[in-house]
């Protein structure tokens, strides 16, 4: 009935100066594609509140603060496709040899009947600096 897609993982980097060092902050955002069925019941509305049934971890246990889920406050019609984006706190540190991160949506988010995790490599992740994050 829903297709939830990865389309894409970036961390986005932000380095401050404090005296004579720099601070660096990170956050990981997963762009993805939701589609609901032609077949579905009803549309799917995505509230700020179901951020709190996603969980992201990488591949040595850490698990992340998901910040927000964009756009909230839309809905995906049957046959139709939405774009979000999931923002958490924090990225893999490259010195403790991280390999992936996962994200889980857990059931009755989204009308899902059963979770649905997907995963990125943490090398195939895109690397941006940012001057600062996005308000959520």
């Amino acid at each position: 009935m829903i297709d939830i897609r990865l389309d894409k993982a970036v961390i986005e980097v932000h380095e401050v100066k404090v005296q004579k060092n720099t601070r660096i902050n990170s956050q990981s955002v997963f762009y993805l594609t939701l589609t609901l069925s032609r077949q579905a019941d009803q549309p799917v509305s995505i509230t700020e509140k179901d951020a709190e049934n996603i969980r992201v971890s990488d591949s040595k246990r850490r698990q992340y603060t998901v910040l927000s889920l964009k756009p909230s406050g839309a809905t995906v019609e049957p046959g139709a496709a939405l774009a979000l984006a999931v923002r958490v706190d924090g990225s893999p540190q490259w010195w403790k040899n991280v390999k992936t991160m996962t994200i889980d949506f857990q059931p009755g988010l989204f009308g899902l009947e059963r979770a649905v995790t997907l995963e990125s490599k943490v090398d195939d992740m895109v690397k941006k600096k940012v001057a600062g994050f996005e308000q959520h």
